[in-house]
């Protein structure tokens, strides 16, 4: 049996053989950085340019930059359209984005373009509803509304369900253009018996265009997400179903994606965005305050100019307890590579899973007044 004296030497060769490991992380990644940015021409590309969708899992970037949690990196954000950022990137206006692993394989597939590299997830979404018109002028049923009962088997909910997801039958259903909003639509009428041919659909649109197009009138029911679900609630409107209540098994996450960023930048930055979850963490009040700070930013940039009656655009304004609703509840925000994996096990997602493959190879049959085709 070692004496204390050979245990004391292992763990002094066990510690120096920590540190020169991180010592060639660090310079790895250093180097890296200086190869990349004498690789760019021109000055004004000596630093990593990120392009980032107008939604809350975007924040945690901005508050990395902002506190300066990507060490050694100098980064540029730029928030564009949800649908344009595969496009910044290919056209290479743009290093990395923030973008949805669905979307970004589906581009893969339909363009054969192999070069967009979906590196590894970040954040889980479950953002998803289907809302009414502001104040609900329909008198749509919404789940969440039926009386709760004693219900062993489940067969009163799944009857509730249908009954609540049966009203899309014969409504026109606006969505969000290259989301898995389409899909989630085709899913909430298969589970209410309707079929695809009997509801409208409308599924072009940038999110905040079509969010716009229906605060101002168009449409019955607004297929969106977690920004646009928060603002329509501050009009009246109804959630008609969301994830939280019925379980879609889209599995939607998000991650980095580049095609000329080695792996070592990549991984600096999934750094600085978890030390970013953690600050958010350990201080969410503060935090919660500039995280919804940043989201009405973007909202006042994005969609207040869009909506036509400025009374009710001057309702549309973000708080404190909207950040509850988002943080760690509608999105996950694991705060490391090991939470994130977790996660993923969790709800049972893969790299290949079946909610990757439905959201690339379903094709809505889109509308724009009419009828769908059968």
């Amino acid at each position: 049996m070692p004496n204390s004296d050979s245990l004391q030497f292992y763990q002094q060769v066990l510690d120096y053989i920590i540190f020169a490991v991180s010592v060639v992380v660090i310079v790895t990644t250093i180097t890296t950085i200086i190869i990349y940015r004498k690789s760019k021409n021109g000055a004004q590309n000596s630093r990593v340019r990120i392009a980032i969708g107008p939604f809350p899992d975007s924040i945690p970037l901005i508050i990395a930059k902002e506190e300066k949690l990507f060490g050694p990196i100098d980064v540029s954000l730029t928030v564009v359209s949800w649908q344009k950022l595969p496009d910044e990137l290919e056209n290479e206006k743009f290093d990395v984005v923030l973008a949805n692993k669905a979307i970004i394989h589906g581009r893969v597939a339909k363009t054969e373009n192999q070069n967009l590299d979906y590196k590894r997830d970040l954040v889980f979404y479950d953002g998803f509803a289907l809302l009414t018109r502001p104040d609900n002028p329909k008198g749509f049923l919404s789940y969440t509304s039926i009386p709760n009962m004693s219900d062993p088997d489940g067969t009163k909910t799944l009857l509730s369900r249908k009954k609540v997801l049966s009203q899309i039958r014969g409504q026109l259903i606006i969505a969000s253009g290259d989301t898995d909003h389409a899909l989630c639509v085709h899913k909430c009428a298969a589970m209410g018996d309707v079929k695809d041919n009997e509801y409208e659909l409308v599924d072009k649109y940038d999110s905040d265009i079509g969010f716009a197009h229906f605060i101002n009138g168009a449409g019955d029911i607004f297929a969106g997400g977690i920004t646009h679900r928060l603002l329509a609630r501050k009009l009246g409107a109804i959630e008609i179903i969301s994830e939280q209540v019925v379980a879609l098994n889209t599995h939607q996450r998000n991650g980095l994606v580049s095609i000329t960023a080695p792996d070592p930048i990549i991984m600096a930055l999934e750094e600085g965005w978890f030390r970013a979850v953690a600050t958010i963490n350990a201080n969410k009040v503060m935090y919660g305050q500039k995280f919804v700070t940043h989201l009405n930013t973007i909202i006042n940039k994005r969609i207040l100019p869009r909506i036509v009656d400025k009374q009710t655009a001057a309702r549309l304004h973000l708080t404190y307890s909207d950040f509850e609703l988002i943080w760690n509840n509608w999105e996950t925000f694991p705060e490391s590579r090991v939470d994130v994996s977790a996660e993923a096990k969790k709800r049972k997602t893969t790299d290949t899973d079946e909610s990757v493959t439905a959201t690339i190879s379903f094709q809505p049959q889109v509308i724009e007044g009419g009828k769908q085709k059968s």
